[in-house]
């Protein structure tokens, strides 16, 4: 198979990150030049004055990262996505599935079906948004992260977690609610049954601790027979800066693959 000399990648991050989450482990993946990094709807400096500049909603996230995406020469064709935005990931691919040669999604999930579970999902999310509107930015990051989901991100390398920590410092208690409220897993559509749709190769990094999202994999799996699952030992929900070595070696192997060319 033939790599593009320049192979482009766009990299989303999840909830309460940003696109310097990224930093440290695009230079591990030995196979992918450029990676275009943006900060989603409600993340870093989005929010300006107290009032919110951008909407954070599925098709507002979309059309902002379509519009990013533009400006982008030559055009990326490998579409990364991280928890929160493995589901943004899922939506702009969904709408633009031949823009894309290829599809990694870490820790995704494709929604809730249930719509009296997603309801109850909604309602809690929104009451965590008005928690982090109350307490502020900084209160509720140190509690965030020691909830038992991320917890696990204490085994990434102490530069990365610094790196990491700077960035969130300049979220906004608004930004970050109004991420919760609009693009939170309780006001997303369920995705799974459309995923057929989408022909091109998927790769699915999951961390072997992290059993919910390891089933979560096996269920998109049964709908995309032609993706591949792999789960990274001694890591949580965050497996590709928790164990990096481990996660670009698969993402590579998987990129050589596929000819970016045609």
């Amino acid at each position: 198979m033939s790599l593009a000399k320049e192979l482009s990648i766009v990299a989303l991050h999840g909830f309460t990150g940003s696109g310097e989450d990224f930093f440290g482990f695009h230079d591990k993946c030995k196979h992918v030049s450029n990676w275009y990094c943006p900060n989603l709807p409600g993340h870093c400096g989005d929010i300006d004055h107290g009032v919110n500049t951008i909407m954070c909603d599925p098709t507002s996230t979309r059309v902002f990262l379509q519009n990013y995406i533009k400006d982008i020469s030559p055009s990326p064709k490998l579409l990364l996505g991280y928890s929160m935005g493995a589901r943004a990931a899922l939506h702009l691919a969904l709408v633009n599935p031949n823009n894309w040669r290829a599809l990694i999604l870490i820790s995704p999930n494709p929604g809730i079906k249930n719509q009296k579970d997603r309801k109850i999902r909604r309602d809690e999310d929104h009451k965590l948004a008005n928690r982090i509107e109350i307490e502020g930015t900084s209160s509720f990051m140190k509690r965030w992260k020691e909830t038992p989901l991320i917890k696990s991100q204490k085994m990434i390398r102490a530069d990365w977690q610094k790196r990491m920590h700077e960035s969130r410092e300049q979220h906004s208690s608004l930004g970050l609610a109004t991420s919760l409220r609009e693009f939170g897993q309780g006001n997303c559509p369920y995705l799974l049954d459309k995923l057929n749709i989408l022909k091109m190769p998927v790769l699915i990094l999951t961390g072997m601790n992290d059993t919910k999202y390891c089933n979560i994999a096996a269920q998109i799996c049964e709908k995309l027979t032609h993706a591949e699952h792999v789960t990274i030992n001694n890591s949580g929900h965050m497996p590709h800066l928790e164990q990096p070595d481990q996660s670009s070696k698969t993402i590579d192997q998987f990129v050589s693959k596929i000819d970016f060319l045609q």
